[in-house]
């Protein structure tokens, strides 16, 4: 127990940058989420600024839709887009004609 084994100079060095690789790694993945995530959400509400009169604030800051186009699907995502369709079928959101 009390016979340490010297480490050797290349093992020092090869941990040293494999701690600082990770830690970069990390440091950049972080500033890379902060950043879409901020992105992502200005996206939404631009999104929705656009639908202008298809959607409504709420007393809580939040929008509401009450109708929609079928040319408006670029505008949602995917699975949104689903969504919509379904409260369009319950009577919930408004099927809009194409002008």
């Amino acid at each position: 127990m009390f016979k340490v084994k010297k480490v050797s100079k290349p093992i020092v060095v090869l941990s040293t940058a494999v701690l600082l690789a990770f830690g970069g790694i990390g440091i950049a993945s972080f500033t890379f989420v902060y950043k879409n995530h901020t992105l992502v959400s200005e996206e939404n509400k631009v999104a929705t600024l656009e639908l202008g009169e298809l959607a409504k604030e709420d007393t809580n800051g939040s929008y509401h839709l009450y109708s929609v186009k079928l040319s408006d699907e670029t505008k949602f995502r995917k699975e949104d887009w689903v969504k919509i369709l379904e409260q369009i079928e319950n009577g919930e959101v408004v099927l809009e004609e194409e002008n």
